[in-house]
């Protein structure tokens, strides 16, 4: 059994840490993070079931947990969006591509936290609202809000680093 799981891990260990690249914006943390993540599959394994999800789609909902758990310890979380963050390999997906490009990415970084990780959250990662206010513990309308004034500080930004 020992074997499977370590099969399983490694087998998986790339989709976990491309994933937490994305929400981190930083290559040092997502592997950090990836470590974390491992840890807490082997802790957990016993209570995976095959006939609710796969094996990668626990570890992603475990990666999820523990950097929204992140998140919100406030010490962890300007950790996490204050390094230089390393570009994404390109996706096919424009809402990614358009995530993933560097002016982007240098703007996401000067937003607070409260206003990037919806948008992270609703652009890149594909959560609706419902999903956003439940994972971050506010109201739907607050998500909305935060979601609206972050893409217009994000224009006014990318409009700025245009005229340059």
């Amino acid at each position: 059994m020992r074997y499977a799981l370590s099969q399983l891990l490694q087998a998986n260990y790339s989709i976990v840490l491309k994933y937490l690249i994305k929400l981190t914006l930083n290559e040092h943390d997502a592997e950090d993070l990836t470590q974390d993540v491992i840890v807490k599959a082997i802790k957990n394994i016993n209570s995976f079931d095959s006939s609710k999800a796969s094996f990668s789609t626990w570890l992603i909902t475990i990666a999820k947990n523990l950097w929204l758990d992140s998140v919100r310890k406030n010490n962890v979380r300007e950790k996490f969006f204050r390094k230089s963050q390393n570009r994404f390999e390109t996706s096919t997906n424009q809402v990614d591509s358009f995530i993933e490009s560097e002016e982007v990415l240098s703007a996401l970084k000067n937003l607070s936290d409260k206003l990037r990780i919806p948008i992270i959250m609703q652009y890149n990662l594909g959560y609706s609202y419902d999903e956003i206010a439940k994972h971050l513990r506010i109201p739907i309308g607050t998500v909305k809000s935060r979601i609206s004034n972050g893409v217009k500080a994000l224009r006014k930004e990318l409009c700025e680093y245009e005229e340059e």
